[in-house]
């Protein structure tokens, strides 16, 4: 189970998971490949892949794109900033990629068998 050495910072607070499936305009966030600043992309869940994972298009308006170092991170919907599902970036070089989540479904499945709720 993760667990965190510190707690968190008193402005920081925790993130509230999406019950139900979601499609529909997403904003993801990571590092550039060409900057080491962290940068937003915004997307849009398109639909189911598999029993476990959603595929997103990205709206490549900016240099950011969903890449290498973005995996892991929470997909979030913009209008309520509720976490819809785990990033899945799969790299077909450094311009371009498949954009994927793991669901909230899954997420919250594992939250529950360790003991803990969002």
């Amino acid at each position: 189970m993760l667990r965190l050495d510190k707690d968190l910072p008193q402005n920081v607070t925790s993130l509230l998971l999406e019950r139900r499936t979601y499609l529909g305009a997403v904003q993801m966030c990571g590092p550039s490949h060409r900057d080491p600043r962290l940068g937003h992309v915004g997307g849009k869940v398109i639909g189911r892949v598999d029993d476990h994972r959603f595929q997103a298009i990205q709206d490549l308006r900016c240099e950011f794109r969903v890449g290498e170092g973005f995996s892991g991170g929470p997909v979030w919907r913009a209008d309520t900033e509720r976490v819809v599902g785990v990033l899945q970036s799969v790299a077909q070089d450094s311009d371009n990629g498949d954009v994927y989540l793991v669901g909230a479904d899954v997420v919250q499945d594992l939250l529950d068998r360790c003991g803990t709720r969002r």
